[in-house]
């Protein structure tokens, strides 16, 4: 889309440059020869066969089709921008040390910029290899203390929270979940008031949060904890709460099959 774009806008200025002086002006022929040149220098850039590149993902197309799998392709373009990012940034030193310090720091910030996106890319394919084939229930939280809507925040604080360790806490009414409170809505609430609010006026509704089944992928269970911009997120299987993923056991698995090398 990128190319295809540049590549327009190059046709249009290099029409009007060389248009010739008694069609648009000198000065406009020669402002529509230097943007097109400009234009064209960065279309060769957006070629460089390195993720995420244009070029790079033409790249990792070819690749994807020779191995037929995609997170390796992603993988070794990725490693390409890396190595890219890389020799953009030595270039941009070389120029800083020739004396040429607004061209070097220019380049050498283009280079960072690539280095990061490709890690970025990297990242995120080993993140979806390390949750490829996981579910909810498989790094779920069985063991939540439940807490009772008339509780204070304070003896939330003291009796359950600190020994627990926990982060959140489904608030039962009867014998159903009614909401949920954690301790961002816990911090929402001065201290000295905590003796005197108590957790049914502080939580959320169970109705209002966003909600897992126990067989939704983890990858997927991760992008709607992102979009809802939640560290928690229940599991729910027939209107009932089986259970609690947090970002939290997300990373202690993570972590724990790093370690085993699994």
């Amino acid at each position: 889309m990128f190319a295809a774009t540049i590549k327009v806008i190059w046709s249009i200025l290099v029409a009007l440059g060389w248009a010739g002086p008694e069609w648009v002006g000198l000065k406009m022929a020669a402002f529509g020869r230097w943007l097109g040149m400009i234009n064209l220098i960065l279309a060769a850039f957006n070629m460089i066969p390195g993720f995420p590149l244009d070029g790079g993902r033409v790249l990792r197309s070819i690749l994807w089709g020779v191995t037929g799998n995609f997170g390796r392709a992603t993988k070794i373009a990725g490693v390409t921008g890396q190595i890219a990012a890389f020799a953009f940034i030595a270039w941009g030193i070389a120029e800083v040390f020739r004396g040429n310090w607004a061209d070097g720091l220019w380049i050498a910030f283009v280079g960072w910029f690539l280095q990061s996106a490709a890690g970025q890319s990297i990242a995120q394919v080993a993140l979806q290899d390390a949750l490829a084939g996981q579910t909810a229930a498989d790094v779920m939280m069985t063991d939540c203390p439940h807490v009772p809507p008339a509780m204070t925040l304070e003896k939330l604080v003291n009796d359950v929270a600190i020994p627990s360790g926990r982060r959140c806490f489904p608030v039962m009414g009867g014998d159903r979940v009614t909401g949920l409170i954690t301790l961002h809505e816990l911090s929402n609430v001065p201290r000295a008031q905590w003796s005197t609010t108590t957790v049914g006026t502080a939580m959320k509704l169970f109705g209002d949060l966003e909600k897992v089944a126990p067989e939704t992928p983890l990858l997927e269970v991760v992008a709607r904890m992102v979009k809802a911009d939640v560290t928690q997120i229940p599991v729910v299987q027939e209107k009932r709460l089986r259970g609690m993923v947090s970002r939290d056991r997300i990373m202690a698995y993570l972590q724990a099959r790093h370690e085993l090398g699994v």
